[in-house]
């Protein structure tokens, strides 16, 4: 293989990111599909390529966004999706051969680190415009106005009423905005993992996700830790307790989602019951706090077992 290959790989990566991200500005609501897939080139290049590719599709993303967007933006894919990306292909990458066996970095360590790197981008976003919830309103009222546009029955909606809306919008998002991407980045890591192991380009062996998904000790402490200062905390504690909150309060949802798919597992049952659970947290979101608690008693419940590496011989 050219030594220039992988360079360019990531080069194009990088691009793909960097268009995926700035067609969200151009067809308006459409453009939040291609906006939450923006990671997977990154994912694609690192999975498949190494960590080389991957840095390097990372800081074209980052210098393209950087010579065409102003610092927001430029830190909204820096921040919350190339770099996260990178760390999560990179350390998935990570394997030690011991006595014939390769035991590849444990996916516990995975889903956690990446939850503390997009908290991390969060928290970089929220010094940039510090910490005013104000900012992101009229960008909020805009895309209602487009919802409202095509849904008749919602005209009878001021723009008052709007700004009512986006205002507590605005307050949520400290603690939401991060579980989102968190999500995003374990689904488009997921779907880059499939689509190179089916071309045989994935090193990293299959991961039983229901199996081994947890969250180390760390995540226990932090989460309550977190809500309590979000809760009580003011300014600028309040907004980075609410992101830290937000973002291992989705981790540990997705830890309870994955104890529900192996229990789930071999029933004649599961495919239509699963089907129907995840439509009632899209519609509803509020069952995520039932997952989340069973994600955290999973966690407690494995404490003092060290983290389980996927080992293969």
């Amino acid at each position: 293989m050219s030594k220039s290959y992988p360079l360019l790989i990531g080069i194009l990566a990088g691009l793909a990111t960097a268009l995926l991200y700035f067609s969200s500005y151009m067809v308006g609501m459409l453009g939040k599909l291609p906006l939450y897939i923006a990671p997977l080139p990154i994912y694609l290049a690192v999975f498949s390529m190494g960590s080389f590719t991957g840095l390097i599709a990372a800081i074209t993303s980052i210098a393209v966004t950087l010579a065409l967007a102003p610092a927001l933006a430029v830190a909204t894919v820096g921040a919350v999706i190339a770099l996260p990306a990178l760390l999560l292909g990179h350390q998935a990458n990570l394997a030690q051969e011991s006595e014939g066996r390769v035991a590849w970095y444990p996916m516990d360590n995975l889903l956690f680190n990446i939850a503390i790197a997009i908290g991390g981008g969060v928290i970089l976003i929220g010094l940039i415009t510090g910490f005013d919830g104000k900012a992101i309103i009229p960008v909020v009222v805009q895309q209602m106005q487009q919802i409202v546009e095509i849904n008749p029955e919602l005209k009878t909606l001021r723009e008052e009423d709007l700004t009512a809306l986006a205002q507590t919008f605005a307050k949520l998002i400290p603690f939401f905005y991060p579980g989102i991407w968190l999500v995003t980045h374990v689904i488009n890591a997921h779907l880059a993992s499939t689509i190179l192991r089916s071309s045989g380009r994935m090193p990293r062996p299959v991961d039983d996700l229901p199996m081994d998904l947890n969250l180390p000790v760390q995540a226990v402490v932090m989460l309550p830790t977190a809500m309590i200062l979000m809760m009580f905390g003011t300014g600028a504690l309040a907004h980075i307790s609410a992101v830290i909150a937000g973002v291992l309060f989705m981790a540990f949802a997705i830890v309870g989602l994955g104890a529900l798919h192996l229990k789930m597992r071999g029933k004649p049952t599961a495919k239509p019951l699963l089907i129907i659970t995840y439509l009632v947290i899209f519609l509803f979101s509020f069952p995520l706090l039932i997952f989340a608690i069973a994600g955290v008693a999973r966690a407690i419940s494995r404490l003092g077992f060290p983290a389980k590496p996927n080992s293969k011989v």
